[in-house]
């Protein structure tokens, strides 16, 4: 399928199915309590009034240190994303690039499964620049993929470092863990380079969802196939160019390393210049970043990486601490943020759309008079 036919793959405005129509799904809800019920165990079992006292003693300094840190990492997100772009010859601002990444990861952070937000990047990419949807997908596809290999190095080598200091079944699921990580991203690479296995996977997913649907099928096959031809001819062109692939992969790296490094300033600034060992601030943040997703709001992160400095001999308030103060100098954070640009872009749009209108309507009384 052309270029130009990749307008018409969006399905986003069609009118809702009475079955989703007039509230949120279930499951959604099943989830958000899950999550809730999660925070409130933790934080019973951490015992409230130390968490108070541990937070009351934490270094400020390093506690705003780690805040500039994360909104750091946010703009080199928007700087891999920004460069990504560009192997699709698509020369929108870095503003514009990091605004979108801003609302992405906003969306990701209130959804389970934290990937809601990149489908809503390439949507709004598609808007602005008019790019085929799959073409957007996969650049946020690579993003991922390269997220994936680094957490899962942090993983290995976070193991091997404190692997005699685990039990036995501690190591054996940590390492099943990484072993299964590793096999998904073949999986996926295998997926994005083999067009034809990824058309055969598509369709069998798109039979289902008609059904269930009850959507046409030769609709939603029509919109399918568009986004894969974009979708693999992006992906292509992101491999084809070895500087873009090279200079995003670092950027990468430095990203997740920026992350561990506040995870480690983070305990560090709680227990009081205790300095954590590295290899349970590298499993603490590769678990959290890649499992942490199953809830929104960041109930998961914080959860793992209390279980993981627990494991390290850490009390179970001051690890619970240190997961709260991760999760709320990011995820917490930036929502708002996200949510503001979103009403800045509505704004923005409605203007234009005025200013389109205009001269139709000052028209309108001469052509009366006449």
């Amino acid at each position: 399928m052309s270029d130009k036919e990749s307008p018409n793959l969006s399905i986003t405005k069609e009118a809702p199915s009475k079955e989703n129509a007039g509230g949120i799904r279930p499951r959604t809800v099943a989830v958000g309590i899950l999550s809730i019920v999660l925070l409130v165990g933790m934080l019973w079992l951490a015992d409230p009034r130390k968490l108070l006292e541990i937070l009351s003693g934490a270094n400020l300094g390093i506690i705003g240190l780690v805040l500039l840190l994360y909104f750091t990492n946010v703009l080199t997100k928007g700087l891999r994303w920004y460069f990504l772009l560009r192997s699709s010859d698509q020369r929108i601002s870095f503003r514009t690039a990091l605004s979108f990444v801003v609302v992405g990861l906003s969306v990701n952070s209130v959804t389970p499964g934290r990937i809601a937000g990149e489908p809503v990047k390439a949507y709004m990419l598609k808007e602005k620049t008019g790019l085929p949807f799959g073409s957007g997908l996969a650049t946020v596809f690579t993003e991922k993929v390269m997220d994936l290999f680094v957490l899962a190095t942090f993983a290995g080598v976070g193991l091997v470092l404190i692997v005699s200091l685990l039990p036995l079944t501690g190591g054996l699921i940590l390492a099943v863990f990484i072993v299964l990580v590793i096999l998904l991203l073949v999986t996926l690479v295998y997926l994005a380079l083999h067009l034809s296995a990824l058309d055969t996977l598509a369709n069998w997913f798109v039979k289902i969802a008609s059904k269930i649907g009850r959507k046409p099928l030769p609709k939603w096959e029509k919109a399918v196939s568009g986004t894969i031809n974009s979708f693999s001819d992006g992906f292509r062109s992101i491999l084809g160019s070895r500087r873009v692939a090279a200079t995003t992969f670092s950027l990468t790296v430095i990203i997740w390393l920026n992350e561990a490094f506040r995870v480690f300033l983070i305990m560090f600034a709680l227990a009081a210049g205790l300095v954590p060992f590295v290899g349970f601030v590298l499993v603490a943040t590769s678990l959290a970043s890649l499992l942490g997703s199953f809830a929104p709001g960041g109930t998961f992160n914080v959860a793992l990486i209390a279980m993981v400095f627990n494991a390290s001999g850490v009390s179970i308030s001051l690890a619970t601490t240190a997961g709260l103060l991760m999760t709320f100098t990011s995820i917490w954070i930036l929502v708002p943020l996200g949510i503001a640009i979103v009403i800045r872009n509505a704004g923005k749009a409605r203007r234009v759309e005025e200013k389109k209108r205009l001269p139709v309507e000052v028209a309108k009384p001469s052509e009366a008079k006449e």
